[in-house]
């Protein structure tokens, strides 16, 4: 069988059919690419705004007004302090687990490790009362504690006037008792 040659218009049509399709997959890699920059696009805003989100989270414990701290229970060693804390207690560094705030805090620490949750309890300071939450937490391996303070000293303050009363109240009651 022999083959014909081919006309030159038959040719021009090939070629022009050859050219559309070449066109339609350009088109189509060109919307595709369109796409895939889109998706990218909000990829990278969905990206930056985690990170702003994580910033801002990150800056909680910095701008915290009461003390936070993070203690390293395996190493027996503050892992960090906030500023408000750094403020209050300037020689929580070089005391270390001895300073007050953080008095007990191993033994507290393996209990809410044991719980498996966070403790709370309080804690004198010199003449500040704090209600401390310690919070378990691993580090990889490491287990760790969050200790949140919250200065409650008024509101002991205020229990402490309340007991009286009604301290007073009942001495009231039974010197009126006598006398009757």
């Amino acid at each position: 069988m022999t083959e014909q040659p081919i006309d030159e218009t038959t040719e021009l049509k090939l070629a022009r059919l050859h050219v559309e399709a070449l066109v339609r997959d350009l088109e189509d890699s060109l919307a595709e690419a369109r796409r895939l920059k889109e998706e990218a696009e909000e990829a990278r805003n969905a990206a930056t705004k985690a990170q702003k989100k994580s910033e801002e989270i990150a800056q909680f414990p910095l701008n915290s007004p009461d003390p936070l701290l993070k203690v390293d229970c395996d190493h027996a060693k503050l892992l960090f302090i906030n500023p408000a804390a750094y403020n209050k207690y300037s020689d929580i560094l070089r005391r270390g687990l001895d300073h007050p705030l953080l008095a007990d805090i191993l033994t507290v620490a393996d209990e809410a490790y044991r719980l498996g949750r966070s403790i709370t309890r309080e804690v004198q300071v010199g003449v500040v009362t704090y209600q401390q939450v310690v919070a378990p937490y691993l580090l990889g391996n490491e287990r760790t504690v969050t200790i949140y303070n919250y200065d409650i000293t008024k509101l002991k303050d205020i229990e402490d006037k309340e007991l009286e009363l009604m301290d007073a109240g009942e001495k009231a009651k039974k010197a009126a008792a006598a006398e009757a």
